[in-house]
């Protein structure tokens, strides 16, 4: 981490309720294309590596996995014949997990890749998190009608599905580095999941925020649970619950939405700060849960609407999708205090960002305000020159 100087101190108190640099991580199809869904972020490692899938130009509008790493965007490798693939996490070791499949068939097939973009095949998994040693957890199919799946475990070439609550089907969504693993099951006699936690192959029911239904979709390494769920009053809302090492629930805490409507939690890092959607708004909640929407937290004239908010990195990184200038994009934000200066979201301070600034000189914010004060002119340049060099990681 590079330091913080006084200047970037005073950059980051005129920049008021700004907090983020906002970078298109782009497309496979390039700058110009507006074909839905564009691109689509899943993931972003401790690194700032980006992954996802991008749709290629083109009639047939092939979707491919991608990942995205200091400013630049490409494709992973597939076999040749599968014709598309999609790419859902990323580790601290830049292994990447996804699916490749064909159009019209019913079961997709699990992929890895590794940091250099070679490809494996998992098999019958659809994988939903990876950890840092390579355990990947996702859902199996039971069957092969596409309809039901269980919760799964991939760990060094060897398939384990984890028990249920006794009802049709499971799904595991994220797993912690104690190897704690979250997600949703049915119960027995009942419609749709709860929330669960896996520990040691044992499963628990993590409850709901007072309705019939919830899923976990994250856990942080200290033990705090993320997902939604519905209320008594049939309302869905994203909830954090916190656990202890044994998977008991020691508090359970619904979350707010945009407008009184609805609201998911997708991520959390170790610093508890969740990030989700609410009423088609990407929204952060910090650690005691106040919610804030993150349009309002980029510069004004980004020509951004952030909708979605997918993951989050261990220094705050924040990756989703939304539309840019009309197109949609995938995005990642970056606190303008964690990496002073960088305009591209890369985690460095260097040519690439001096030429944003200069690029949009003297206009109203958007790209190239890296201080956030809501214009790009020789602040901004400033500061890139004072933290020219910086890599923050």
């Amino acid at each position: 981490m590079i330091e913080i100087t006084a200047a970037t101190m005073l950059s980051i108190v005129i920049a008021g309720g700004v907090e983020y640099s906002v970078f298109d991580v782009g497309s496979l199809s390039g700058a110009d294309n507006a074909l839905p869904p564009g691109t689509i972020a899943a993931g972003v490692s401790d690194q700032g590596t980006v992954v996802g899938a991008s749709v290629l130009a083109g009639t047939d509008a092939d979707f491919r996995a991608f990942a995205w790493k200091n400013g630049t965007m490409s494709e992973l490798m597939k076999p040749a014949m599968y014709g598309q693939s999609q790419a859902f996490a990323i580790n601290g070791n830049d292994m990447v997990v996804g699916v490749t499949f064909q159009l019209g068939e019913l079961l997709p097939i699990g992929m890895s890749w590794t940091s250099s973009g070679f490809p494996a095949i998992l098999g019958d998994i659809v994988p939903q998190d990876v950890s840092d040693t390579g355990v990947i957890v996702g859902v199996a199919p039971t069957d092969y009608t596409g309809l039901h799946f269980e919760a799964a475990m991939w760990d060094t070439g060897v398939l384990t599905t984890l028990p249920g609550l006794g009802g049709s089907d499971s799904v595991a969504r994220a797993i912690a580095a104690d190897g704690r693993i979250v997600g949703g099951a049915t119960p027995a006699g009942a419609v749709g999941h709860q929330a669960v936690v896996w520990i040691n192959g044992k499963v628990a029911s993590l409850g709901t925020p007072g309705g019939p239904t919830s899923e976990a979709f994250d856990i942080s390494d200290s033990g705090r649970v993320v997902g939604h769920g519905r209320t008594a009053a049939g309302e869905v809302r994203a909830f954090m619950a916190d656990i202890d090492s044994g998977g008991v629930v020691q508090s359970f805490t619904t979350l707010g939405a945009v407008d009184d409507t609805f609201s998911y939690a997708r991520a959390i890092n170790d610093a508890n700060i969740i990030v989700g959607t609410s009423n088609t708004q990407a929204i952060r909640w910090d650690g005691a849960g106040t919610m804030a929407v993150l349009n309002d937290l980029i510069p004004s004239g980004s020509g951004w609407n952030l909708t979605h908010a997918t993951d989050i990195n261990s220094i705050g990184q924040i990756v989703g999708r939304g539309t840019h200038l009309g197109k949609p994009r995938a995005f990642i934000l970056t606190p303008i205090d964690a990496c002073p200066g960088d305009a591209n979201g890369d985690l460095s301070v260097d040519f690439l960002d001096l030429n944003i600034v200069l690029d949009h000189w003297g206009a109203l914010g958007g790209p190239g305000d890296v201080d956030g004060d809501g214009m790009v002119g020789f602040a901004d340049l400033n500061l890139v020159l004072a933290e020219w060099g910086g890599v923050c990681r």
